[in-house]
């Protein structure tokens, strides 16, 4: 039951020469703020690590974490009844969650707003799940699994992880 709650010659020469001397124009950031979609997957990829991070800093004891700092929608509400429901049961998460990989897939830049899928890898295998008499409660489950991240624009302004879902057919 935990398992289920609990992410890309000369004319060569010549060619490089002439751009070298011409000056390119910098880029100019599309209403949502991103200058192209290299820019918008980096953000995407940095709020996703940040989300691991932090949420293993939780794990560790931090308790300044806040889901919705990375989260909204259904992964919001998901990761704060889990660990609503841990706190209940008295359950610890021991060690650190691992991004293995981040592959970018799609950007969509709109007015106003970037809807961003990316797949990761999450790698679990250096963590264990503690009762309260620290007993390893950790059921089966597998270890490193692919992920198709959505991140979209929210509240007019900000980016957060809105989907989350295994990827059966990608391989970590």
């Amino acid at each position: 039951m935990l398992s289920r709650r609990v992410s890309l010659v000369v004319a060569g020469l010549v060619l490089a020469g002439l751009t070298g001397c011409t000056p390119t124009p910098a880029p100019t950031p599309t209403p949502t703020g991103f200058a192209s979609e290299d820019e918008a997957f980096a953000a995407a990829e940095e709020l996703y690590r940040a989300h691991v991070a932090d949420l293993n800093a939780y794990y560790a004891g931090d308790r300044d974490y806040d889901s919705e700092d990375y989260l909204s929608g259904v992964p919001l509400q998901d990761e704060q009844n889990l660990l609503a429901q841990m706190d209940e049961l008295d359950l610890k998460v021991d060690g650190e969650l691992i991004v293995r990989s981040v592959d970018p897939q799609t950007a969509t830049l709109t007015a106003g707003s970037a809807a961003i899928t990316l797949i990761t890898c999450l790698d679990s295998s250096q963590t264990r799940i503690l009762d309260a008499e620290g007993n390893d409660v950790t059921p089966e489950r597998e270890e490193v699994l692919p992920f198709d991240v959505e991140i979209a624009t929210v509240d007019s302004s900000r980016l957060a992880i809105v989907s989350t879902t295994v990827n059966e057919t990608h391989s970590c």
